[in-house]
């Protein structure tokens, strides 16, 4: 067939039974929902846009060859004369709230030229599979329990290849009794001796594939599984959590070097480093505070393709030598913005109120003067810590105001005190420095930031203004609001982003307490709602009890809402409307600044 590629197929009538499956959701007369099938009724739904035939196209006359029809694989790959390629699968048996179950995980090697029956390699039923493999495709590795097993094809079962370097289980069940038994005693637990010997994981093979690079907890080791001979090439820091960031880029195929991308975890200090994989010896190739992304290494190593920015623009494509020398920029994305006033960001550090040392960005106004305090707009999320070109954070600058983006630390359970610990902490640290007006800072986030926009000020009115761009207020409305997502809201709230820990039934005060519409009471800071009408994560119903809490309140608050939007409101709309949705932002934090620039008028109430 000579050279071909691999392409996923619809099957023929697709879009027609999805269309008709859609309408009989949304468009019948009666429609019934009945919890004795496996799948809910949209989960069925969207299974149909799982289904592919999966093809081979030849590069050479554009024939094609169905292969299979029966699954959807995932990192697919030809053996190295191409005589087959392996496959794994995820298999959905039900509808999961849980996202422990429900899937069933598989891989598979697969005979093109006979066309024959998938060969089951694994099966790993609903545990998830991760698999390396090496670079001709006739063996993996994977990693259970901190040891690393190995199985080449044509061998029956897997080896494990870290059995002999794991350390003593009897040693390490006398040192679990002697130095954990108390503490397990006193939580509940058994002593657990397997918790204190090397847990080993795959990082790569190597070119050739007869060595595996390994990583254990305290270093990275290469382990050549035919002689059994484990070697340690990277000692690394005792303390995990200061511990730079470390990332396998690349290995030069005549295997003398491991590249790998390093980050520092309290200042900007990213770069490329080469390590020598017979001295052990690292060589930095660069290292400095710019912003380098998607490090590409050639096999023979002698050019390097990435993505830089010096932290406030947006990245550029560069090239250069194996040694980094030589750089060169190849792309020239944004000329547009030769000339525009750009933010200058700056990382800083504070305390939360639990004393955890955290992060955050801040976004200096485009035309900053020194002496002078400005008002501050925060947008929260989660962590933040790296900066890079951001579009909001430079339209937000742009107002001659500073932007910032705070990180807070979560506790399972009780999720919503942790914009309280941190966000008002780390905006004092910058008032301290003379920067901003403590009297003119205002907060707003969009999706999960939007929510923790709404709950912060029920706890809260140090701020001036504050703006939730489709974000939930009510998490208890929100389980069942959003149908066509079928059950990520319970999956979110339960054990995802949300962090409550357990279910409504088990817990039903930690949804109250994280519902910010039952403290609206509480709420003292004039807010801005945006929603859009096509938002499939947070229906506008949602942002709409906060809406008529507040006015039944006597609260100031404002509603937005895009017909045409989406998630996100405005910025996921029509240019008009995104024009739209940002302008509202500036007046409303401006009013509330004391600034000129008074507020748009409102539109009238339903």
């Amino acid at each position: 067939m000579g050279p071909v590629c691999c392409l996923g197929l619809r099957p023929d009538g697709w879009a027609e039974e999805a269309r008709a499956a859609f309408v009989a959701l949304t468009e019948a007369p009666v429609i019934v929902q009945d919890s004795r099938n496996d799948f809910l009724a949209w989960d069925r739904v969207r299974n149909i846009a799982a289904r592919q035939i999966t093809a081979l196209v030849s590069l050479g006359n554009g024939s094609v060859r169905e292969i299979m029809s029966d699954a959807a694989p995932a990192g697919l790959g030809f053996s190295a004369d191409g005589s087959y390629v392996t496959y794994s699968t995820a298999t959905r048996t039900k509808t999961t709230y849980t996202r422990r179950d429900g899937t069933d995980y598989a891989l598979f090697r697969l005979d093109l030229a006979d066309g024959g029956v998938p060969e089951l390699l694994r099966d790993t039923g609903e545990e998830r599979m991760n698999v390396t493999w090496n670079d001709a495709r006739d063996a993996f590795a994977y990693s259970e329990d901190g040891s690393v097993f190995v199985r080449r094809l044509g061998e029956d079962e897997a080896v494990d290849v870290t059995a002999g370097h794991r350390g003593d289980p009897a040693e390490a069940e006398g040192d679990a009794a002697a130095g954990g038994a108390a503490e397990d005693e006193a939580r509940g637990a058994d002593p657990d001796p397997d918790s204190t010997r090397i847990r080993f994981s795959v990082q790569r093979w190597s070119p050739d594939g007869d060595v595996l690079l390994l990583a254990s907890q305290d270093a990275w080791h290469l382990l050549d599984p035919a002689s059994n001979n484990l070697r340690t090439l990277l000692e690394l820091e005792p303390d995990e959590d200061a511990r730079p960031r470390r990332q396998v880029q690349g290995w030069s195929d005549d295997g003398s070097h491991v590249y790998y991308s390093y980050s520092a975890r309290d200042r900007w200090q990213r770069g490329l480093k080469r390590l020598d994989t017979a001295t052990g010896a690292v060589e930095t190739l660069v290292l400095d505070s710019n912003l380098y992304r998607s490090w590409n290494v050639s096999d023979d190593g002698g050019t390097i393709v990435y993505t830089m920015s010096d932290g406030d623009r947006p990245d550029e494509i560069h090239a250069a030598r194996g040694d980094l020398s030589a750089s060169r920029q190849l792309t020239a994305s944004n000329p547009q913005l030769d000339g525009v006033a750009l933010t200058r960001s700056e990382l800083i550090e504070y305390l939360d109120v639990d004393g955890n040392t955290l992060y955050g960005i801040l976004y200096y106004p485009a035309n900053y003067e020194p002496g002078r305090t400005y008002p501050l707009v925060a947008e929260i999320y989660e962590q933040f810590f790296d900066n890079g070109f951001n579009e909001n954070m430079n339209l937000i600058t742009a107002q001659g105001w500073f932007g910032f983006r705070p990180s807070v630390r979560f506790e399972e359970g009780f999720p919503g005190e942790a914009w309280l610990k941190a966000v008002p902490n780390a905006i004092n640290k910058i008032i301290e420095r003379g920067l901003v007006d403590p009297d003119r800072v205002g907060v707003y986030g969009q999706s999960y930031g939007g929510y923790a926009t709404n709950l912060l000020i029920t706890q809260t009115d140090r701020f001036a203004a504050a703006a939730n761009v489709s974000g939930k207020v009510n998490i208890i409305s929100f389980l069942g609001d959003s149908p066509k997502i079928t059950t990520r809201n319970y999956a979110a709230a339960e054990v995802g982003q949300d962090r409550i820990g357990a279910t409504l039934w088990e817990q039903p005060h930690k949804y109250i307490e994280h519902s910010a519409v039952m403290f609206a009471d509480r709420i003292e800071t004039p807010l801005l709602m945006l929603s859009g009408e096509g938002d499939w994560n947070v229906p506008a119903t949602n942002q709409r009890e906060m809406y008529y809490a507040l006015r039944r309140l006597g609260k100031e608050v404002v509603w937005v809402h895009y017909t045409a939007g989406g998630h996100g409101a405005g910025r996921a709309s029509t240019a008009a409307d995104f024009a739209d949705h940002w302008q509202r932002m500036f007046e409303w934090f401006a009013e509330h600044f004391g600034e000129e620039s008074g507020r748009r008028a409102a539109t009238s109430d339903p």
